[in-house]
């Protein structure tokens, strides 16, 4: 049988085969029972194959063979995804796009129990597909994505979750999101890694605390790696179009403080109390003293001056650290710095 699937052109000649398997099946219910943990995962995944005629056979099979679909998923939830996880590697492109489809579906109304021990896979497996050299390929990752997506904010909201099951999906994916998400050379990974941060900034409250400084001062790193290259461009080019680069400097700076990313930096603040900020004050400092890029130093002022507007007490056992480091960028070239 598993033969038959893997070759669509046989399929595509053999379509009744498929359907005389069904009765076979209904047939031969305990004899099959033993080969389920292998035959579940790759028939879920085989109704979602881009040739119509391979997913009819197999769909009709799989109502065939599974009488109570949502036990037999629950069930065989561990080595479906699995398989599905391993798929998405697969050489052919077939498979990838069946398994990332497959995945976007399967993703749905499942509970933090199920999808914890599975998550940074997920993400990790994901990403790579939304990278795929097929077209196809990256359409379908993306549906994926954007599920994984909605997901992982839903259970790193404390309204949704304990905070002990909060806690152990933002201990995977925030870590996971901020440097191999952040920092791929796949600009599309880039930005979803973007998004999925920013909505969890948005929703996760208390659950931020234990995160915030690599969080803050990532982000504010991202303010300049992450800034349009057409910047860049312009401040070796001003001019050529007629700007100055005090002009082009205030524009940055502008574009800095109306970043998602500032805002997301600014709804850490909220929760940020001594123990987070002995934590992050030395990453800020580094920042201020040598970060490179106009956008990052301008969300690091922006970030203090917020801070000392509603965090006064928290920031005041640091101020004279920080002021020091301050004070370097007075002399600074850049008048807008």
């Amino acid at each position: 049988f598993m033969q038959l699937a893997s070759h669509n052109a046989m399929w595509q000649s053999r379509k009744g085969a498929a359907f005389g398997f069904s009765s076979i099946i209904s047939q031969a219910e305990v004899e099959l029972k033993p080969y389920l943990k292998d035959l579940i995962p790759r028939l879920y995944r085989f109704q979602y194959d881009p040739n119509p005629k391979v997913n009819e056979a197999m769909t009709s099979i799989w109502k065939a063979l599974v009488k109570e679909p949502k036990k037999i998923m629950e069930e065989y939830f561990e080595q479906i995804v699995k398989d599905l996880l391993k798929s998405l590697g697969d050489r052919l492109w077939k498979t990838r796009e069946a398994s990332a489809n497959a995945l976007t579906d399967l993703l749905q109304g499942r509970s933090i129990q199920e999808l914890e021990p599975f998550l940074q896979d997920l993400w990790n497996m994901c990403f790579r597909a939304l990278d795929d050299i097929k077209e196809s390929v990256r359409i379908a990752a993306f549906k994926t994505c954007r599920t994984l997506t909605k997901v992982t904010v839903k259970y790193c909201n404390p309204e949704n979750v304990s905070v002990a099951d909060g806690q152990k999906f933002m201990k995977v994916v925030l870590p996971f999101l901020l440097t191999k998400g952040l920092f791929s050379d796949a600009e599309d990974v880039r930005k979803f890694s973007l998004r999925t941060i920013l909505e969890i900034c948005k929703t996760a409250k208390e659950l931020l605390k234990p995160h915030i400084a690599d969080l803050v001062s990532t982000l504010l790193e991202g303010l300049s790696s992450m800034e349009p290259q057409v910047m860049n461009y312009l401040s070796f080019h001003v001019e050529k179009y007629e700007v100055t680069q005090e002009q082009l400097e205030n524009t940055r700076l502008s574009a800095a403080k109306m970043s998602p990313m500032m805002e997301g930096i600014e709804s850490c603040i909220d929760y940020i109390d001594t123990g987070v900020m002995e934590e992050l004050t030395p990453k800020l400092l580094q920042l201020v003293r040598k970060g490179v890029g106009l956008p990052t130093k301008a969300g690091c002022a922006r970030f203090l001056v917020t801070m000392s507007l509603k965090q006064a007490t928290t920031l005041r056992p640091f101020a004279d650290s920080i002021m020091k480091a301050l004070s370097g960028s007075i002399l600074d070239n850049s008048s807008a710095v």
